[in-house]
């Protein structure tokens, strides 16, 4: 069985490096980790990844450009022991959820969607087709 890298001391900056040096499949067995676990981390500290398509395009002589690093703590710790354990309170992610536990708790709003929409929007049209039954 191929070794584990060790995921002890890896910073933001570390992961989007590893992220853009291979396939995230061969990545997720050397950190030991699944896809969902990075992508969740890749979202939390706004770490961007490679497109679809982008290993293949690298494979045939193809451009496919890098997402450069936005700023921010580049040296997080987002392993290990010194690795932050609660999200950035700053991150997309942590406020979705903030907000979302707020929306739960209040027993006043009503969140029902009504069987007739006055103007959806496209998708909602779309998969309104592909759901109804006949």
């Amino acid at each position: 069985m191929e070794n584990k890298k060790s995921t002890e001391n890896l910073t933001v900056k570390d992961i989007y490096e590893l992220i853009w040096s291979k396939p995230i499949n061969q990545l997720i067995q050397e950190l030991g980790c699944s896809y969902n676990e990075l992508k969740k981390i890749c979202e939390e500290y706004n770490i961007p990844t490679p497109k679809n398509g982008h290993w293949i395009k690298l494979k045939f002589g193809k451009s496919s450009p890098q997402i450069s690093l936005p700023q921010g703590d580049h040296e997080r710790k987002v392993f290990g022991e010194n690795a932050s354990a609660l999200p950035n309170e700053n991150s997309a992610s942590y406020k979705y959820h903030s907000i979302k536990k707020e929306l739960l708790k209040d027993k006043n709003l009503s969140l029902v969607v009504p069987d007739r929409l006055a103007n959806p929007d496209p998708i909602i049209k779309h998969q309104r087709k592909l759901l109804r039954v006949n």
